[in-house]
């Protein structure tokens, strides 16, 4: 079968010929996919981010965390799926080495459910891991509410036009930031305020609004700068992005070397300007209790997603050059087969 590989660090992937999976085995399931999406998480991946130095690698490898498709076989222990459901989710909870951008892979039930049944699978593809990584960080680590606020930094990406809907869908408060041609589209997503970081300033902006939760989609230094002092004593911020965006340096060491006090622990507790709040770098527990709950929203047309360009799965390497150029609306997908 066809799949997207790399044969080392930093190298574009190419459509490379690899073996089919094998028979699903416990709780797995075997997709075939229709559609893949592009994650930033796909390419820093792919640029050895995670290697550790001097340890020996294993090559070809393959990355790709979102699909949408359809059952083919099933393992003995799978009873939520059968052979011919629709479905979308991740490969994270996946045999190692699996990745969505290929014909077939290998998933395990917990990280996918059933497709949205008013979506194509186009559209499907472009939510699963952007949607949890939304929820889990505003409700899971953010601990939000409804009636209580939320400001969202780069909220016309593939995580966080997302995370304006589903905050806004569980009634909560939501202020936004984007560029200067994102922001009618971020107000049309039901945000109650945006603010263009181009020309506003979010200290100014949103002065007295005291913000409950704080959530960093872009990890923009400037940004996280201004958004700080905003939020309430008590109030957290959460980011998907620890490395600074103009220096390259580990986000959570730059805001401890800036802040006046600074404890580590299971939580890191800062003090700016007086104002406690704490702070986490979230990563995605991918369930298929969130997924369903966010496909109840997409039905229910709380939810909406946003696909910013297709490519065909020969042209994945260009769909990762795209997604590295940033300031995307929405999500970019691969078109794996009819």
């Amino acid at each position: 079968m066809k799949a997207a590989a790399i044969h080392k660090w930093n190298d574009a992937p190419q459509l490379t010929d690899v073996a089919a999976p094998a028979a699903p085995t416990g709780n797995d399931v075997l997709v075939r996919v229709v559609y893949s999406s592009i994650n930033p998480l796909d390419w820093k991946l792919a640029s050895g981010l995670m290697a550790i130095p001097g340890l020996p690698t294993s090559w070809p490898k393959h990355f790709g965390q979102d699909l949408s498709g359809e059952v083919i076989a099933v393992g003995p222990s799978v009873t939520h799926f059968k052979v011919g459901d629709h479905v979308y989710g991740t490969t994270s909870n996946g045999p190692k080495g699996s990745g969505a951008h290929a014909e077939r892979v290998v998933c395990n039930d917990s990280s996918i459910a059933h497709k949205p049944k008013n979506i194509s699978h186009q559209e499907a593809a472009s939510i699963p891991l952007a949607a949890l990584t939304a929820y889990g960080s505003i409700f899971g680590s953010g601990h939000l509410t409804a009636g209580q606020s939320v400001l969202i930094l780069g909220a016309s990406g593939g995580v966080g036009h997302l995370g304006v809907q589903i905050a806004k869908a569980k009634g909560a408060k939501v202020y936004a930031s984007c560029g200067t041609d994102k922001v009618d589209y971020v107000k049309g997503l039901g945000a109650d305020q945006v603010v263009d970081y181009k020309t506003e300033k979010l200290n100014e902006k949103l002065k007295g609004k005291e913000i409950d939760v704080l959530f960093d989609c872009i990890g923009a230094k400037r940004e996280r700068e201004l958004a700080f002092p905003l939020l309430k004593r008590g109030g957290i911020a959460v980011t998907i992005n620890p490395i600074d965006d103009t220096t390259g340096q580990s986000f959570i060491f730059q805001v401890a070397n800036s802040l006046k006090d600074f404890t580590w622990g299971n939580l890191q507790h800062y003090y700016y300007n007086r104002s406690l709040f704490k702070l986490y770098f979230f990563t995605p527990n991918n369930t298929r209790e969130q997924l369903e709950e966010v496909s109840k929203m997409v039905e229910e047309g709380k939810v909406k997603t946003e696909v910013a360009q297709v490519f065909p799965l020969s042209q994945v390497g260009e769909a990762f050059k795209k997604s590295k150029e940033g300031r995307t609306k929405g999500k970019i997908v691969i078109e794996v087969s009819k």
